[in-house]
């Protein structure tokens, strides 16, 4: 299973928000896509979560065993654009032993 979702914060709640999200993922063993549409961001959310969730890339033990990567996006008017973005990231840059069947879309602001 992977979890999609997509963040552009305004402030350190929105940001904790996310947090709570992915803790939440990570306990359920789901790997996560974050899409931070960085022009819209206001909590540098993309730089923090890439270096909280850097070591899982290089297959160490990264926060809290959690599966996060992190997408830079740029806004778009278009829902489309940034879905596709995101569903191609899955599809491509997990191998063929990683790769979900089945992909959750879920938004922060929906968190416990």
């Amino acid at each position: 299973v992977a979890l999609v979702t997509r963040y552009f914060g305004r402030d350190a709640a929105d940001l904790k928000r996310l947090h709570r999200l992915l803790h939440a993922s990570a306990e359920l063993g789901v790997r996560v896509v974050v899409g931070v549409f960085v022009d819209a961001d206001q909590t540098g959310a993309a730089a923090a979560l890439e270096l909280e969730y850097a070591p899982v890339w290089s297959d160490a033990a990264g926060a809290g065993g959690a599966d996060v990567h992190v997408l830079r996006l740029t806004s778009s008017h278009s829902v489309s654009r940034p879905l596709n973005e995101l569903l191609s990231y899955v599809a491509h840059n997990l191998s063929a032993s990683e790769a979900p069947r089945t992909v959750c879309f879920a938004s922060p602001e929906a968190a416990p």
